[in-house]
Order: C-alpha cells, then sequence, then structure tokens
C-alpha cells in the first residue's frame, strides 16, 4: 500500500490457543510447555509479539468483546458484557472497532466455524458493527465431521475463499474469523489423533498445520 491508503484488516481468532504456545512467550516468560505451534511461532518471527497481551477469560465470547471493544472483560462468571451491550440503545454505546472501520470506509465481515447463536454472536456481531456475519451453515464441507462445526483446515480454506472473493469486490475491509477445531474434544481424526501423546496436541497440531496453509494462500 502507498503512504495514506487504507489497509485491509483481519483478526483470526484461535479458539482456546493460549499465547504459552509460541516458541517466542516461552522463551520471553521462561514456562516451558509441552504443546508447541512451530508454524505459527515461524509466522510471529515476521511479527511484533506482545506476550503478555491478554483478553480470553473463561469464554470465548468474553475475549471477543474484549478484543473488538478494547474493554476489560469480567474477571468473574457474572453475566458476559455482551449482553449489556446488546440491551443498551445504540446512541448509548461506546463504538466497537467494526463500528468505527464502518465509518472509515470498510467493508466489515465476521466468520465463525460454530453456530452464531451461541453466546448469542449472532446478535452481538451485527450489533458491533460487522456487516456480514455468518456461522457454520454458511460452509459447505467438512474434511473431519465434528458437531461443533467445520475442522479448522475445511474452515480456512473456505475462509481463504470467501476472503479472495472480497477482496475483488471492495476495498478496504475487516474480516474477523474465529476457529473451532480446538474445542474440545478437538477436530482430528483418530488416524491424527494416535500420532500424539493427547488429543488436546493433536488438534493444536492440526490447527497449526491448517493456518500454515492459510496464511501462505493469502500471501501468494
Amino acid at each position: 500500500k502507498t503512504p495514506g491508503t487504507k489497509r485491509n484488516v483481519l483478526f483470526v481468532v484461535l479458539e482456546g490457543i493460549p499465547g504459552v504456545y509460541l516458541k517466542q512467550v516461552q522463551e520471553w516468560t521462561g514456562v516451558e510447555y509441552p504443546i508447541q505451534m512451530p508454524v505459527l511461532s515461524r509466522i510471529a518471527e515476521r511479527s511484533l509479539i506482545v506476550p503478555n497481551f491478554v483478553v480470553h477469560n473463561r469464554q470465548t465470547i468474553r475475549g471477543l468483546h474484549s478484543l473488538l471493544s478494547g474493554d476489560y472483560c469480567k474477571l468473574s462468571l457474572t453475566t458476559p458484557k455482551i449482553y449489556e451491550y446488546n440491551r443498551l440503545a445504540p446512541e448509548s454505546r461506546n463504538p466497537c472497532l467494526p463500528e468505527i472501520l464502518v465509518q472509515e470506509g470498510y467493508t466489515t465481515a465476521y466468520l465463525q466455524a460454530a453456530d452464531l447463536a451461541y453466546m448469542s454472536k449472532d446478535r452481538f456481531m451485527p450489533e458491533a458493527g460487522f456487516q456480514r456475519v455468518v456461522g457454520k451453515e454458511y460452509f459447505q464441507y467438512q474434511h473431519i465431521p465434528f458437531g461443533w462445526g467445520p475442522d479448522d483446515k475445511a474452515f480456512f480454506e473456505q475462509a481463504a475463499g470467501f476472503i479472495e472473493q472480497l477482496n475483488r469486490e471492495v476495498n478496504p475491509w475487516f474480516v474477523t474469523l474465529l476457529t473451532v477445531g480446538t474445542h474440545h474434544p478437538g477436530a482430528v481424526s483418530e488416524d491424527w489423533a494416535a500420532q500424539f501423546s493427547n488429543r488436546r496436541e493433536a488438534a493444536v497440531a492440526y490447527l497449526d498445520r491448517a493456518l500454515g496453509a492459510f496464511v501462505q494462500r493469502l500471501q501468494q
């Protein structure tokens, strides 16, 4: 992009993935952990890494709210702030990032692999400013049967197609993606799981590989 032009923005939110899975965060904190994401760590070598950046608290929706609003999540299991946000009149809300970017001329979209109605993301995401909001009903195939929604490889393949089409139609755009394959019990085949010490490790490795292919496709 030339100076002064608006860049496209992509958030990739990985379900249940702590920063400690990154090699760089382990080195910075001095914490050793058996599960690592080597592909994401290689991507991070070309990135700014903030090892003490925290939004996720107990439930994904709480972290998503913090990520998109800049507000702290509640450090308790009381009512998530999105429900309070949904009840406010639009004129009394602090605008979230998608709404702010719409005002700056961006086209906004939110895609998640799971059912949108779970935790009221079907209500919150449009009210936060996403102009197009899609859940698992959008995706045409899965490589691995999984009740929560498309496995990570299938999700990223179809999300990449969505982004490519959007990029042909409009600029600038802001897209947020949320995976679901690393939600318990993990969207992996039995053959894949047998290669690892536990199913969690297998699911993270599957995500890591799928994420690498997705980023490579975007770069191309």
